[in-house]
Parts: structure tokens; C-alpha cells; sequence
């Protein structure tokens, strides 16, 4: 099992590719960069990752390290669906007519939220017997203290949020709720009769959300395909997106790569044995907002792209508090556990 520094730089570096991909391929042609739609992107870097991701599992056994009994099974079905639904509803929050960023920063305090219960429901469950430290509380406040700068910074014409994405936004809150919540669980009682095996565990839910997204993307184009016009916009500019790919869609396919990556480390992060929900979950986002300003400063010096915003700096002073808090935390817990 990779170290925890391993794995959030593994994770801050993946989360840097990932950013300078998405806006060099769906940047302004005026600016230098490729044009593509967020549509058309999204699905050619994500059925790129999905392949890679399904690869390494496959090469590398990762689904047979154990047998798992049929109830594992169901769970890691269900934890798969969940990731499965959170990608496009990902996008949906971000094509509504709200701001890239606060999209992006309610997304990223909803999965520290969720964290935060998922360690009360398993103390409250009997499953864990964890006191969370003040410092990963305190982190927790930190972290929404982050994003709570960036929105109040933003100007107001961001703040138009619709009814359908606060329906988005509560259905993500709730599938990254289960999705962490059996991860967590599994980190606690270990699966296929053992301790718990990050490899095996990623590699059946992977499978599984891979199935998901593709027959789901299948499911809408072929509704697309025999009754025009019945998915709505994004189901149209989705079939379209197939039927007459992009001339770049080769590069913008294996642009995907780095979001293979933070797949990988994402999870492997969220499921750090050891540490409470509260801890992986907030690191797991405080390294991805990290990336996201040094991606959004790389594009400014190299690709010609706006200079972060001052909400970026003041976000990234909170962060790097509660990266502070967490480490301080993890010292002391760690000095407790060897005094015992």
C-alpha cells in the first residue's frame, strides 16, 4: 500500500494534468486552444479513462485477488452505480447556468460534509470506535471556510441557482453519501473475509461503474438514434458528439490519461486504512482544490489563460490551514497510538 504523501501527490499531480486538459482542449480557438465542447470532451477523455482504468484492473487481476461472497458483490454493484451516476451529474451541475467555480466548490464541500456524517453514522452503528480529533473538525470548518470565501467573492451574477440544480446537487450529495459510506465500511471490516484489499476493491467497483457509464451512454444513444429529439439537448449534443466526432477527438481521447490517474488515487486515497472518514475525505479535497489553482497558474503562464482570481489565494490560505490541522492531528494520533 503506497504511503499517504505518496498517494496525495500521485493525486495532486493527476488533478493537474486533468485541469490543464479539460481547458487546453475546450479553451477559445482565439486563445490557442482546441475548441471542443464540454460534451464533446467529456465523452471522448471519459470513455478513454474508463478503458484505462478497466485495463490496468484486467492486466493486473485486480477483480480476483479474493473471492467475494454475492452480498459484496451487491455492495461493490451498488458503490459502482453511484460512481457511475456521479460523473454525468457532474457534468450537469457544471452546464448549468451557474459559475464553473461555484459548481465546482459546492461539489467539493458536499463530499467534506458527507465525510463528516459518514464517521458519525459508523460510530453511531457500532462499527467504529474513532474520536475524531478536534484538529480534523476543525480542519472540516477550515475547508467549508475555503469554498465559503470563493462564493462570497464571486460576483453576483453567479448566484442565479435553479431549482434543477439544487436537485443535482442534493442527488450528488446523497450518491457520494453511500458511495463513501460502503467504502468505509468495507475499510472496517475488510472484505472477502479479510482485511481490506484497495486493489480488490477498486478494481470490481471499477468494473462495474465502467458497465454503467458505458450501457448508459449506449441506452441514450440509441434513444437519440430512434426517437429524435426525446433526450432533450444534452442527449442530442451527446448522440452528435458520436456520430460526428471532433477532429481532434483522438488527442482529446487520450487527454483522458491523467483522469485515469485520479480515479485511481482518489479511491485508494478515500480508502487509507487507518484514518477516519472525515480525514480522507477532506485531504481526498483539499489536494484536488490544490491542483485546481496550480493548474488554473500553469494555464495563466504557459497557455495564455486569466490569472487566478483573488478568491483562489484566499481559498488556498484556508486550505492551507486546514492541511495544517491535518497533519497536527495525524502527529497526535499517531503519538497516542504508540504510547498505547
Amino acid at each position: 500500500m503506497p504511503s499517504l504523501l505518496t498517494l496525495s501527490v500521485g493525486y495532486f499531480l493527476s488533478y493537474i494534468g486533468t485541469g490543464i486538459a479539460v481547458k487546453y482542449f475546450t479553451g477559445n480557438l482565439n486563445q490557442g486552444f482546441m475548441g471542443l465542447s464540454s460534451m464533446q470532451y467529456l465523452v471522448y477523455s471519459t470513455a478513454f479513462s474508463s478503458l484505462f482504468c478497466v485495463s490496468i484492473v484486467l492486466f493486473n487481476r485486480w477483480h480476483l485477488r479474493a473471492k467475494l461472497t454475492k452480498n459484496e458483490k451487491i455492495v461493490l454493484l451498488l458503490s459502482g452505480a453511484c460512481t457511475a451516476f456521479i460523473i454525468p451529474v457532474s457534468t450537469l451541475i457544471l452546464s448549468l447556468p451557474i459559475s464553473v467555480m461555484v459548481a465546482m466548490v459546492l461539489m467539493r464541500v458536499s463530499v467534506i460534509i458527507a465525510s463528516r456524517f459518514i464517521d458519525f453514522i459508523l460510530n453511531w452503528q457500532g462499527y467504529q470506535h474513532k474520536k475524531i480529533p478536534w484538529q480534523e473538525n476543525l480542519a472540516v470548518f477550515f475547508a467549508i471556510g475555503a469554498v465559503a470565501v470563493k462564493m462570497f467573492l464571486t460576483p453576483a451574477s453567479s448566484y442565479h441557482f435553479s431549482f434543477a440544480a439544487s436537485v443535482l446537487l442534493i442527488f450528488y450529495f446523497f450518491a457520494y453519501l453511500i458511495r463513501l459510506y460502503i467504502m468505509n465500511r468495507a475499510k472496517l471490516l475488510g472484505i472477502a473475509g479479510q482485511k481490506l484489499d484497495q486493489r480488490l476493491y477498486f478494481g470490481v467497483e471499477q468494473l462495474f461503474a465502467s458497465g454503467f457509464v458505458f450501457l448508459t451512454g449506449i441506452s441514450l444513444f440509441l434513444i437519440e438514434f430512434f426517437y429524435a429529439g426525446s433526450t432533450g439537448k444534452l442527449g442530442h449534443e451527446f448522440s452528435e458528439t458520436l456520430t460526428t466526432p471532433n477532429l481532434h477527438w483522438i488527442p482529446a481521447s487520450i487527454a483522458g490519461t491523467p483522469y485515469g490517474f485520479v480515479a485511481i488515487f482518489s479511491v485508494f486515497l478515500f480508502l487509507y486504512p487507518g484514518k477516519s472518514a472525515t480525514f480522507t475525505g477532506v485531504t481526498n479535497r483539499l489536494v484536488s482544490l490544490i491542483g485546481g489553482t496550480t493548474a488554473s497558474l500553469i494555464l495563466y503562464l504557459f497557455f495564455s489563460a486569466d490569472f487566478p482570481p483573488t478568491e483562489d489565494w484566499v481559498a488556498l490560505g484556508f486550505i492551507l490551514m486546514a492541511i495544517a490541522l491535518l497533519a497536527w492531528g495525524n502527529q497526535v494520533e499517531m503519538a497516542t497510538e504508540k504510547i498505547k
